[in-house]
């Protein structure tokens, strides 16, 4: 049996069409390949599964006047262990300041199976030039600058009357005593 041989021709017009496509067809899957492939890996920086927990809570009331050797506990676990620990976040103006000078017993520090707890004294001058709002905390290895853990805290002014409060202070907590 003999195959019939047929004969594709293609018009200019045709040609053209079947070239913008796949040039189209390109253009759109180059960028999308590109774009993953930039994308740092989140969980690459991560040892394990670090968690962060706010005691007694991560939304809490700074009180209308100082009260001394208060404030928040941090307790992590699942970080590298022996590690310097910075714990970061953006402020008023937009830049970072570093929480791990105001705790407890700086630097913090990582023990043998990656576990912390830091008590954040909140000082006056702090709470002054923090907004009432939600605030991602977070915490980087002082030598390698990697990202570890991100963590929430919400901050509420405990001097403004409850209905001129955000709504979510309803739900805040009052700042613990914090040894020294």
């Amino acid at each position: 049996m003999k195959i019939p041989r047929i004969n594709v021709r293609l018009s200019k017009l045709q040609l053209v069409m079947v070239t913008m496509l796949v040039v189209a067809v390109g253009l759109l899957a180059v960028p999308a390949l590109a774009r993953t492939a930039d994308q740092p890996s989140t969980s690459a920086h991560l040892s394990g599964n670090p968690t962060l927990v706010w005691e007694p809570g991560h939304i809490i009331k700074f009180p209308p006047k100082k009260v001394k050797g208060t404030g928040v506990w941090l307790v992590g676990a699942g970080f590298p262990p022996g590690r310097t620990l910075e714990i970061l976040m953006k402020w008023k103006l937009g830049a970072d300041t570093d929480l791990s000078w105001m705790t407890s017993d700086p630097p913090v520090v990582t023990d043998g199976e990656g576990a912390f707890a830091a008590g954040w004294i909140l000082r006056d001058r702090f709470t002054r030039v923090m907004d009432e709002k939600a605030y991602t905390v977070r915490v980087m290895d002082q030598e390698t600058g990697d990202l570890l853990a991100t963590t929430p805290l919400v901050l509420c002014n405990g001097a403004k009357a409850p209905e001129e409060q955000s709504p979510w202070c309803a739900a805040a907590v009052d700042l613990v005593p914090i040894p020294r």
